[in-house]
């Protein structure tokens, strides 16, 4: 059953975004470096990260591009898997790029990567729990197809939908983002038009570690994984 609080917010929520119309994407509050939130979140779904690192090991990669760092979990809390090699992370956030710039050495950038334009490729670029809450799925998508040399890592935190035939978008006011269901089918139609081939993808379904209940009811055991691998490079 849910939570009666998590109930009455999202009503709340629905019966504001009727009077006032949707808040802008990603506003002030959201915008704001919550290193406590972002470590809880990283702990929580530890099956993935556990997953993830196992990936990441078993590469022969030297640049590395995480799009939506947060406040840096892997370049400070996790530095050692980039020892001799060079990392990047992208953010929405100012306040976030700035945390990641006082507590680490590596290069951080602050934009919207869905519309930035990145000149630079990169061996191996990942990104965890961003894809389910953006604007723009094929846009994101299509931008690490575009900035990956070889490798890409994505996953989502909202669940995996095989049978889904098109993405579930859901705007949430109280996170100023959307909170959307992945459809396994449209992500492929996505890589696809995004210029890859059927056997450079791999979706898959992968145990998060997060169990969804309390204030975690939006957050599923079971998550989305996307593994590229670029045949040409």
């Amino acid at each position: 059953m849910k939570d009666t609080k998590a109930i009455m917010r999202t009503f709340k929520n629905k019966i504001k975004t009727k009077i006032a119309g949707k808040s802008k994407y990603g506003n002030d509050e959201w915008k704001k470096a919550n290193n406590d939130w972002y470590e809880d979140m990283h702990d929580g779904n530890n099956l993935l990260h556990e997953d993830f690192i196992k990936y990441f090991k078993e590469k022969s990669v030297t640049q590395i591009l995480e799009v939506g760092c947060g406040t840096g979990i892997y370049p400070i809390r996790e530095k050692e898997l980039f020892t001799n090699k060079s990392y990047t992370g992208i953010d929405f956030s100012q306040e976030n790029i700035e945390y990641c710039k006082k507590n680490s050495q590596f290069k951080f950038i602050a934009g919207d990567f869905i519309t930035m334009d990145i000149n630079q490729k990169f061996d191996l670029v990942f990104s965890h729990a961003v894809l389910d809450h953006v604007y723009n799925i094929q846009g994101f998508i299509s931008n690490i197809v575009k900035c990956t040399k070889k490798f890409a890592y994505i996953n989502t935190q909202m669940g995996y939908f095989p049978d889904l035939k098109k993405h579930r978008m859901k705007w949430h006011e109280g996170e100023h983002c959307y909170f959307n269901d992945c459809s396994v089918i449209e992500l492929k139609e996505n890589l696809l038009k995004a210029g890859l081939k059927n056997d450079e993808f791999v979706i898959r379904s992968q145990k998060s570690g997060r169990l969804p209940r309390g204030k975690w009811e939006n957050f599923c055991e079971t998550q989305t994984v996307i593994e590229i691998d670029k045949k040409s490079v």
